[in-house]
Formats: structure tokens, sequence, C-alpha cells
């Protein structure tokens, strides 16, 4: 197997550059779902807490609304 020279290379930066750009932004979009879903756990834990009601009756009334 041959080692191509490093230049026939050069002009993919570009694609991985735009892939990379996307997957940062990926990343950023999946960051904001998943404090959104810490966000609702920690309620519901909260409540667990101060209610001591069965996390059933929490998950009804919280997607009630």
């Amino acid at each position: 197997m041959q080692v191509q020279p490093v230049r026939s290379y050069t002009p993919n930066f570009n694609g991985i550059g735009h892939r990379l750009v996307r997957m940062s932004k990926m990343s950023e979009a999946t960051k904001n779902v998943k404090s959104a879903a810490q966000n609702v756990a920690d309620r519901f834990s909260k409540e667990v807490e101060e209610k001591g009601s069965s996390w059933r009756e929490i998950a009804r009334n919280m997607f009630r609304d």
C-alpha cells in the first residue's frame, strides 16, 4: 500500500471543518436537552422528598399542566 502525499488531503479540511462546526452545534443542542431533562429530574426528586408521595402521583401531577 502506498502512502499518499499529504497534499491530496488538504481540500478535505474544509469539509471536515464544516462537519466539526456542525457537530459542536449538535453537542450544544444535546447539552440543552440534557439540562432540561436534568431540571425535570431535579424537580421530580425534590417533590418526592418534600411530599413523600408516590412517584406515580407526582408524575401524573407534573404532566397534567
